[in-house]
């Protein structure tokens, strides 16, 4: 790698990661890269919702700014955690979520867990449960 170091020029070795083969690290580029092989068979149609999605979804960073991702990158993200938990690749964007009018919330702690039941309605199917739980502390995003 060539540099300029304070007006002298400097050649130095380049080194690459020391631990670049480790398991769960390959297993992780494997999906990734069979999530991009799908994303590369997309039709237009598809990709096109899947950048619409991407624009009606911003993600929030760890100061919980809203940051545009790019329908390719959705996509990724998206099936690279379906792989993970067995459910495979999907060509198309998630459908919104039907959002439950919660009657009740309870939450009980029990070292180390934390359990929470609820009162919601409509009741979803008892296949359809998925909660997503976030414990958003003060940030700054340094201004």
């Amino acid at each position: 790698t060539y540099n300029t170091w304070r007006g002298i020029s400097t050649v130095k070795a380049r080194t690459g990661p020391t631990k670049q083969n480790e398991d769960a690290q390959i297993a992780l580029r494997a999906l990734t890269a069979l999530a991009t092989a799908a994303w590369q068979a997309l039709t237009d149609a598809q990709r096109s919702l899947w950048n619409h999605y991407a624009d009606t979804h911003p993600d929030p960073d760890w100061t919980g700014n809203p940051q545009r991702l790019t329908g390719y990158n959705w996509f990724i993200r998206i099936n690279v955690r379906r792989q993970l938990i067995d459910q495979g690749i999907e060509a198309a964007p998630p459908e919104d979520p039907c959002l439950l009018r919660l009657y009740a919330l309870w939450g009980e702690y029990y070292p180390p867990m934390i359990t929470f039941t609820w009162t919601a309605v409509p009741e979803p199917p008892a296949d359809q449960y998925y909660v997503e739980i976030y414990h958003v502390g003060p940030h700054s995003a340094g201004a």
